[in-house]
């Protein structure tokens, strides 16, 4: 109230417009925000006549506006989010419109193929970048996606534009209007080099573990939590007088009933239920 009072006072000493917005309640306690303007009027030889004003009752128009930029903090919010999830996990999204000269990308796909993030490319020069090979099987993707309105998912060797080797997931999918026609592709890219080199480490480290098992003079059994058998060395399918073939892939209890009830059932569930190692003597 001060403040409007000292506001319109100096208006009236200096001159100008006056423009002010303010809460005032009602007569029913309710809280409203008003917007008041007010400006002099003089006549022909500039002596002040008369002042004229509006007041304007604009709630309605603050509580938009505070809707508004609390959409757009929160927009901005999941978008910070958005940025740092892509970062963190070397992912970005691409769209391309039907017509359009270049693909939209966002900032996380520009990185992975160590380009600007401001760049425009077209779908052709995108493609480039696909080692060879992979480049055309991408491009037999992308133009199935245009012409059939196919969806794509697949894994590409890629050469950056800064001199990387990478591994990228590629997917891609149809957009289409209200009336069912196509008029884009969007999808994502995700650098996966870390991910299928150690996929790749894990095979080859297996590969090694099941040479190293199927050479040794002893039986060896792996079961699942199941009880499916996920690998029998050649010993051990000599010792239950079965191929490995008619064993690994079947449930071990169901091969052989007359283990159910055994001691070494039994030491099986104690190591599923505590991880730990369990042993077991059986004579037959």
């Amino acid at each position: 109230g001060d403040r409007v009072a000292q506001l319109r006072a100096d208006w009236w000493r200096d001159g100008g417009t006056l423009e002010l917005e303010y809460r005032l309640a009602d007569p029913q306690g309710l809280t409203k925000w008003i917007e008041e303007r007010a400006e002099f009027v003089g006549d022909e030889d500039g002596k002040i006549r008369y002042a004229v004003g509006t007041i304007r009752d604009i709630s309605k128009l603050k509580a938009a506006k505070a809707a508004r930029d609390a959409a757009e903090a929160r927009a901005e919010r999941r978008e910070a989010l958005v940025r740092m999830a892509a970062e963190k996990a070397n992912f970005g999204g691409w769209r391309y419109e039907l017509g359009d000269e270049h693909e939209i990308w966002s900032d996380g796909t520009a990185h992975i193929r160590g380009l600007p993030p401001d760049i425009k490319i077209s779908p052709a020069a995108a493609v480039e970048y696909y080692a060879a090979g992979d480049g055309d099987r991408m491009r037999r993707l992308f133009d199935a996606c245009i012409k059939n309105g196919e969806a794509f998912d697949d894994i590409f060797r890629m050469n950056t534009a800064d001199g990387r080797q990478i591994t990228v997931r590629t997917l891609g999918e149809p957009q289409f209007d209200e009336t069912g026609k196509l008029v884009a592709v969007q999808g994502a890219i995700q650098d996966v080099t870390e991910l299928v080199s150690a996929r790749e480490e894990a095979d080859r480290r297996n590969a090694q573990l099941q040479s190293v098992l199927a050479s040794i003079g002893d039986g060896f059994v792996t079961l699942d939590t199941a009880g499916t058998v996920t690998f029998i060395n050649r010993r051990g399918s000599e010792l239950f007088g079965l191929e490995p073939s008619h064993v690994q892939g079947r449930n071990f209890w169901d091969i052989f009933p007359a283990a159910r009830g055994s001691s070494f059932e039994h030491k099986c569930l104690e190591a599923i239920e505590t991880g730990e190692s369990r042993s077991s003597v059986e004579y037959v």
